[in-house]
């Protein structure tokens, strides 16, 4: 059985369209042996290329209509249909891998979740205190302010001591009464 016995099977039988014919009566000119004959229409019917109506009366489908009007012949068709199986066959490993990965990162997750989800909440916290203080509380330029006016107090305290201090040391007391 080869591709050309089979493509002259099918463009026959494309050609019987929309009615079909009976199979043996169809390719009798073939001169197929019989082993060979029913392994082409075993191989057709399988392949959904050909539909069995009953009485050995067999019909081309839209399979076997599309190999003659699209692909020009079986072998290119059983190319076709190959390469949408291995097409189908990596699609399936990359899902496959995708599911291994994602339930790598699942586990991953579920071991980290609540560490983050602590320190987010920390961070959410310490977030909001900042903003209601900053709208709050006093602002940096109040802040320095307030601690040079304080400093400014300290300064001043201390130069009234050390004067008062000085005033009283250099005053000579004479105790005798004279001046």
């Amino acid at each position: 059985m080869d591709s050309d016995s089979i493509d002259k099977v099918i463009n026959l039988f494309y050609s019987y369209r929309p009615y079909g014919n009976n199979f043996s009566d169809s390719v009798y000119g073939f001169k197929f042996e019989y082993n060979e004959q029913n392994s082409i229409k075993k191989f057709l019917v399988d392949k959904s290329i050909l539909e069995e109506w009953g009485d050995g009366k067999h019909i081309i489908t839209q399979i076997g209509e599309d190999i003659v009007e699209i692909y020009g012949g079986i072998d290119k068709y059983l190319e076709h249909e190959k390469s949408e199986k291995d097409e189908k066959i990596r699609l399936e490993k990359l899902k496959n891998e995708k599911l291994y990965l994602d339930t790598k990162l699942a586990r991953w997750q579920v071991k980290t979740f609540w560490y983050v989800f602590i320190f987010g909440l920390f961070g959410g916290f310490y977030s909001m205190y900042s903003m209601i203080d900053s709208f709050v509380g006093e602002s940096e330029e109040q802040r320095i302010e307030r601690i040079l006016e304080s400093k400014l107090q300290e300064r001043e305290q201390k130069q009234k001591t050390s004067t008062y201090q000085t005033n009283i040391d250099s005053l000579s007391i004479d105790i005798s009464g004279k001046k």
